[in-house]
């Protein structure tokens, strides 16, 4: 067995697991329950950081996100792969309505922005299939490796959307990973992430406008 496909993996594990922990301990002693946004973020980027300190200590920084080939074919073609079915993710599981909005709504759209589009993607994919996945690629194949790193993405997010949706959100993992099992590469991916975000956000953005139209409506309503 690899033991760099093991270090990846545990490491994968460590990161993964100190989102939820570092919110956790943020929420205990500094914070209140509607900051658990902000505590989130936190913990995503200690995250990364972990996994790019380990990454550039592995001298493999540059090596997991370079483009070669028909990985150019991926870069583009991913993302537009990826958005119509996480187009369709956003309508239905009607974020601003169930847990992530009430997650989100009081968070400033350029922190949510930032957070979706950039911190995230780049996150999320270097847990789930820039160590995870490429670690266990070298252990036990690249198909099982794919379907292991995207269940464990969808679950991942069970709770911030409805449990029905899950099986899509397996599907939107398959498609992220497959630059990684086919071309070595996580720039795609990350490309492709944050693109499928961007429905979101723009829902986000929408309701909020929608909200501050009908206060302004009332407002100008005479008594």
């Amino acid at each position: 067995m690899s033991v760099l496909g093991l270090n990846d993996i545990l490491v994968g594990f460590i990161c993964l697991s100190l989102v939820p922990l570092v919110a956790s301990l943020y929420l205990r002693r500094f914070g209140k329950p509607n900051e658990i946004f902000k505590a989130s973020m936190l913990g995503q980027l200690l995250a990364l950081v972990t996994a790019l300190l380990y990454l550039y200590f592995e001298d493999r920084l540059l090596l997991i996100f370079r483009i070669e080939g028909r990985g150019w074919i991926a870069f583009l073609l991913t993302p537009i792969a990826t958005v119509s079915l996480t187009s369709l993710i956003s309508l239905l599981k009607k974020d601003m309505e169930g847990p992530l909005g009430q997650v989100v709504k009081n968070v400033r759209m350029s922190v949510l922005a930032a957070s979706a589009l950039i911190l995230a993607p780049i996150t999320e994919e270097l847990m789930f299939r820039g160590l995870i996945q490429w670690g266990m690629t070298g252990l036990v194949g690249k198909f099982p490796a794919l379907i292991f790193s995207s269940l464990l993405f969808a679950l991942s997010h069970a709770k911030i959307i409805e449990l029905k949706l899950i099986p899509l959100v397996f599907v939107q993992g398959v498609m992220l990973g497959l630059p990684v099992a086919v071309v070595q590469s996580l720039s795609p991916s990350i490309l492709a992430h944050s693109t499928a975000n961007l429905p979101g956000v723009l829902l986000a953005y929408r309701s909020r406008q929608r909200v501050a139209d009908l206060t302004k409506s009332e407002e100008r309503e005479p008594m």
